[in-house]
């Protein structure tokens, strides 16, 4: 489609939508409250299209202005931090994960593919584990996961001391994954590989230390939210990387900011499953009380909820 088309056809949609942003109250705008996401998702598409296409830096600068108050407007959360809250969450972020999904696909395969490949290794030769972890760290993972180590007397002041110790540590790998993005992308694909060698080696060297059953029931539950999050924090960093290394014919500051709005609710959302495998990992995996066989089964269950989650939430409208 030429430019000149593109603008016909969707002019009105913009110029509607500016109306209703500059609007005193969303009662009296042009489009009501529900109307309002769906019209942002349709500019932030047109947006791309225009880069796509290599449209005039004219109209480009003016869809990602456009784009740029209607983030702000929508996500500024003025009067109703819960309702915006609940939208991202029950709409946005599952959207956003699926409107990156080649995003999304190239970090689990950098961050799974080694996981796994060095874990099913390892079990075939142990000895592989001390290529990537020092004997003093192999002891140190294998007297934790050790049946004889396991602490059945843990307060609940522990629980919440750990609780917040793994916010921190999660979040921060996570935001350190995204940030790394910056590098062009190349950060954020090497801390994927890393993390995905290391902790397979981990898996692999416990696995093989005879406490498989201790670990595996252990990770089970939390790592259906804190591995998806690692891989969407992958993902959010790559996208930011490509924006920087293939501009188009934006400026790199505004593909930047584009990249960074686009990318918005999967960065609250990854947030937010860390904290949830937090207080997973703090209250739940590590509760003496509760059967290996009953952690198995709920971490499965865990697992199939967030990937259906990610896959089916807010389907419909303008979703793709």
């Amino acid at each position: 489609m030429k430019q000149n088309e593109f603008i016909r056809r969707y002019e009105p949609l913009w110029q509607t939508f500016e109306a209703a942003l500059g609007s005193n109250s969303r009662k009296n705008s042009g489009d009501s409250l529900e109307d309002l996401p769906a019209s942002y998702r349709t500019i932030c598409h047109h947006l791309s299209l225009a880069k796509l296409r290599n449209y005039s830096p004219a109209l480009q600068e003016r869809l990602n202005q456009i784009a740029l108050t209607g983030h702000q407007h929508l996500y500024a959360g003025k009067n109703d931090n819960a309702t915006d809250l609940g939208r991202v969450f029950s709409t946005d972020f599952p959207r956003c994960v699926r409107r990156h999904k080649y995003y999304v696909l190239m970090s689990a395969l950098l961050f799974f593919g080694p996981l796994i490949w060095i874990t099913l290794a390892i079990l075939k030769d142990p000895g592989l584990a001390y290529s990537v972890i020092d004997v003093e760290q192999a002891n140190e993972y294998t007297s934790m996961y050790s049946e004889s180590h396991q602490n059945n007397d843990r307060q609940p002041t522990d629980d919440i001391t750990m609780f917040g110790y793994y916010i921190w540590n999660n979040v921060s790998i996570a935001l350190r994954t995204f940030a790394s993005g910056l590098m062009l992308g190349i950060g954020a694909i090497t801390i994927l590989l890393f993390n995905g060698i290391y902790i397979g080696a981990v898996s692999g060297l416990i696995a093989t230390s005879g406490y498989g059953d201790t670990f595996w029931s252990f990770v089970i539950g939390h790592g259906s939210f804190e591995l998806p999050a690692i891989v969407l924090a992958g993902a959010s960093g790559m996208k930011i990387g490509f924006a920087l290394l293939l501009p188009g014919r934006l400026s790199r500051g505004q593909s930047l900011r584009q990249a960074a709005l686009d990318t918005a609710p999967m960065i609250y959302g990854f947030v937010a499953m860390l904290i949830i495998a937090a207080a997973l990992e703090a209250f739940w995996s590590p509760n003496s009380l509760v059967s290996n066989n009953v952690k198995y089964a709920v971490g499965t269950v865990l697992w199939i909820l967030v990937i259906a989650y990610l896959t089916l939430a807010g389907r419909g409208g303008s979703d793709t």
